[in-house]
């Protein structure tokens, strides 16, 4: 397994360092909006200054998001490129142990998120800092609930490229459920929370944020269990296709 883990690091080492690259962009840009919020020309205009700081909670949020979503597909890429350069048929024809290598994959995945986690804690911790504020549970569990879903994300997205045995067929499944649950929190959920709130004044962000915080109680633990059940019956799932299909 250790193998296996310096093999998908090395073939992932450039993916990652763009994926470092294009978070600390947009981080920097985050930041340096922030200072300007204070003691730059955006602190001139308190209109604009007023308006960023009742929605810096997405300051918080998108440069993590954007690190978690270019990891989804990182490790699927490696199980796309063992089937085809005939990795795989070597490896099984030595072992023919398929949990050994399907655990493999969900170790190297779950240790790249959790490093990506840390990373992005301290940026939480630093964007907090810089508006003079402590990180609270509510902007961890935020952050903790993206995090669960783009770990789930990845382990759907490896399950599904060992199961049709293609990397770029296994993309096209994913974006299926993904473009339909946008249509739907967008088409519904969005009309009923602005007649609910917008008479009051409050903007789609504002209720956007009141309505994440009303539902971390019930959102946290069905990340968790979906994310277990992901991680548990994508493991079964890999080995019992990896058994059945012909390796070439």
């Amino acid at each position: 397994m250790k193998g296996m883990l310096l093999k998908d690091s090395i073939l992932l080492k450039k993916n990652m360092i763009l994926s470092a690259a294009v978070f600390l962009f947009i981080g920097l840009l985050f930041v340096l909006v922030r200072i300007s919020m204070e003691h730059g020309n955006l602190a001139k205009d308190e209109e604009i200054r007023q308006s960023l700081l009742s929605n810096q909670f997405l300051f918080y949020y998108i440069s993590p998001l954007v690190l978690f979503l270019m990891g989804v597909d990182h490790v699927a890429g490696t199980i796309g490129l063992d089937m085809t350069s005939g990795w795989m048929r070597f490896l099984f024809s030595e072992t023919g142990d398929r949990s050994r290598y399907v655990r493999g994959k969900i170790c190297f995945t779950v240790l790249e998120y959790g490093g990506m986690l840390l990373i992005a804690f301290g940026y939480l911790w630093l964007m907090t800092a810089l508006s003079g504020e402590s990180i609270t549970w509510s902007r961890a569990g935020n952050l903790s609930i993206i995090w669960l879903l783009c770990l789930s994300a990845a382990l759907l997205q490896s399950l599904l490229t060992v199961g049709v045995e293609n990397k770029e067929k296994a993309q096209i499944i994913m974006m299926i459920p993904i473009i339909l649950l946008y249509f739907v929190f967008s088409g519904v959920m969005i009309n009923k929370l602005e007649e609910m709130y917008l008479n009051d004044g409050s903007t789609p962000l504002d209720v956007l944020r009141e309505e994440l915080m009303a539902a971390q109680s019930w959102l946290i633990p069905a990340a968790v269990i979906g994310s277990a059940v992901i991680l548990t019956g994508g493991y079964f799932l890999s080995v019992e296709f990896l058994k059945r299909r012909e390796i070439k």
